[in-house]
């Protein structure tokens, strides 16, 4: 399904350049917050020095780029605070990094039982007692999937 220009309504290329005036990059910048707390995560901080790159005027966000960031935000922001400071504390993990693919929304397969497996461990080893939350949410959102047309 392409993506639509909010104004038009119209399929735009997600692969082009996102034409932002500054108070739409602020508002993005607002919007987005939430995944500074992920900065340190490669996909995340690479996506967020590009939206901070755009903000001063060196462009190459494109409208993909809103989207993901739009997507991830909006799924990351619906976690359990636990369950979200816990996963920004072990995206270097390989069950970590895996599981945040998954509740971003960018991955539609659902991490292995190994994983959530990892996950549980990390989380008992860490806290004294086992999860009393959903370590794998379902995203809420995913991030649009780019257009064929």
């Amino acid at each position: 399904m392409p993506l639509l220009d909010p104004r038009t309504r119209r399929p735009v290329s997600d692969a082009g350049p996102a034409s932002l005036d500054g108070v739409a990059l602020l508002a993005l910048c607002m919007e987005t917050a939430p995944l500074q707390a992920l900065s340190a995560w490669e996909p995340a901080g690479s996506l967020l020095e590009t939206l901070f790159d755009a903000t001063r005027g060196h462009g190459g966000l494109t409208v993909s780029d809103v989207a993901r960031l739009r997507t991830w935000s909006a799924n990351y922001s619906a976690l359990a605070p636990t369950l979200a400071e816990f996963l920004a504390r072990h995206h270097e993990t390989p069950e970590g990094s895996a599981a945040l693919w998954w509740v971003l929304g960018t991955s539609a397969v659902r991490p292995s039982s190994i994983v959530e497996r990892g996950l549980r461990d990390l989380w008992t080893e860490e806290t004294g007692a086992p999860p009393s939350i959903e370590l794998l949410p379902r995203p809420n959102h995913r991030t649009p999937h780019r257009s064929t047309t």
